[in-house]
């Protein structure tokens, strides 16, 4: 089933759209990594010859290609301009009121301005109009609105494709796709099969982590020592588990991440125990790391070999933005979630708190301007993803974009960490323990 999927990729490259088409399916349904050769053989030449496919393919789906293209090689890392857009204006400077009949295009624009970066005022607009007309296209059901289409958009409207978890985004995408009368069935079943065996594999791997540390605790008189200890046998026994990729380099740089994990704990503790409420950069410069992103990159280097070069770790040693947006993202969505109940059983001041008392705001008016600050992270991130295309590779920069998606899904809508029992559950059930019916 691999080799026919490669087969379409191949065969099709006549056909741009038809290529970009399946390009966006094999990513969504999580099999792109099989084919990440032809994917980029294929980007490339459309990247090349950009502005020529899209004025090759205006039809009547042109938002849709535009949107599309633009989106694929922007998630590829080119710098390609919002420019293209411009065409969709119309005299008062809006986004053309016919558009909004297209639920396709509508889907693809709103997917594509999740990509922003700063200053890029187009794809502003275009989230706002995208998000306004999809919710009340859905809420109406009017007759136009596609099912399919229908219950896709508001799962994006939730979790748009570039900030969702990856395996969870694809499990979801496998049953829109089996929904939809136009897939491909080689490609589908190809997809639940690849995804059984990677939850397979999660499966192993999660018994192998279950095994650190157990015997360690018994026997140790004193909590710091049992955490001590633990803490440094997990590291020792991941020194030797790498020792064969002659890294030696890497533990050196996950120790001093814990360091300053510690480091920055005690701040807070220092803060609580003084009743100190520090200014919002105060708390974030702290809070971002005891997130606990600045201490996940480097030790999630470690198993990955000689990709994960002393550059690498240099880079997320030297706080590249989009390991500080990462940690923003987390901190800030947690503490929106979570910082009532933490305040009743005693915590230090959460971002709301500090934010409300030092400009004298409502908690309302503190958690709207927390979100813009989500909100300038994500671009952030985005700029570092496509600017550093040159210098950090794909997969060391997606293991830090990955954190930022981690946080999106477990505090939407709830402290998800904390209340484990609902959707985080269903998450944790669908990822490694119920498989796909094939």
């Amino acid at each position: 089933m691999k080799e026919e999927v490669r087969k379409l990729l191949i065969t099709c490259v006549e056909k741009p759209f038809q290529q970009l088409s399946l390009i966006d399916s094999i990513q969504r349904l999580g099999v792109a990594y099989h084919f990440d050769t032809e994917i980029k053989g294929a980007l490339d030449h459309v990247y090349k010859n950009y502005y020529n496919f899209i004025t090759s393919e205006s039809n009547e789906d042109e938002i849709h290609v535009v949107s599309l293209g633009f989106r694929l090689l922007r998630q590829q890392r080119y710098s390609v301009s919002c420019d293209i857009f411009d065409k969709f204006i119309d005299d008062k400077g809006n986004f053309k009121e016919s558009l909004v009949k297209d639920i396709q295009g509508m889907l693809s624009l709103y997917e594509a301005s999740h990509l922003r970066m700063h200053g890029e005022e187009i794809l502003e607009q275009a989230l706002a109009f995208t998000t306004t007309n999809l919710r009340a296209s859905f809420t109406n059901n009017d007759n136009n609105s596609n099912t399919s289409h229908e219950e896709e958009g508001s799962y994006a409207l939730k979790w748009p494709f570039f900030k969702a978890m990856p395996r969870l985004a694809a499990r979801n995408y496998i049953y829109f796709y089996e929904k939809n009368a136009l897939h491909n069935p080689t490609l589908l079943s190809f997809a639940k099969f690849d995804y059984n065996c990677l939850q397979k594999l999660y499966q192993k791997e999660l018994h192998e982590i279950s095994r650190w540390d157990v015997t360690c605790i018994e026997g140790l008189p004193e909590y710091m020592k049992i955490y001590y200890e633990a803490l440094l046998d997990t590291y020792r026994g991941i020194e030797q588990d790498i020792s064969k990729d002659d890294i030696p380099y890497a533990i050196h740089y996950a120790k001093e991440a814990m360091k300053r994990q510690a480091r920055n704990y005690f701040y807070e503790a220092k803060w609580y125990k003084e009743g100190y409420t520090p200014t919002i950069e105060e708390y974030l410069r702290v809070g971002r790391v005891t997130a606990c992103y600045s201490l996940f990159s480097p030790i999630s280097f470690l198993g990955m070999g000689d990709v994960a070069s002393i550059e690498a770790f240099e880079w997320v040693e030297s706080d590249p933005k989009s390991l500080i947006g990462s940690g923003v993202i987390g901190r800030i969505m947690n503490d929106i979630t979570s910082h009532k109940f933490e305040q009743e059983r005693g915590h230090v001041a959460s971002a709301v708190e500090c934010y409300m008392i030092q400009y004298g705001v409502s908690e309302e008016e503190a958690i709207q301007e927390l979100e813009k600050q989500v909100t300038n992270a994500w671009k952030d991130i985005i700029e570092d993803y496509v600017q550093s295309i040159e210098d950090v590779p794909n997969t060391i920069l997606m293991s830090v974009i990955n954190l930022a998606r981690l946080s999106d899904t477990f505090y939407k809508d709830e402290d998800g960490y904390t209340y484990s029992s609902g959707e985080t559950k269903r998450i944790v059930l669908s990822l490694v323990v119920d498989p796909l019916p094939i």
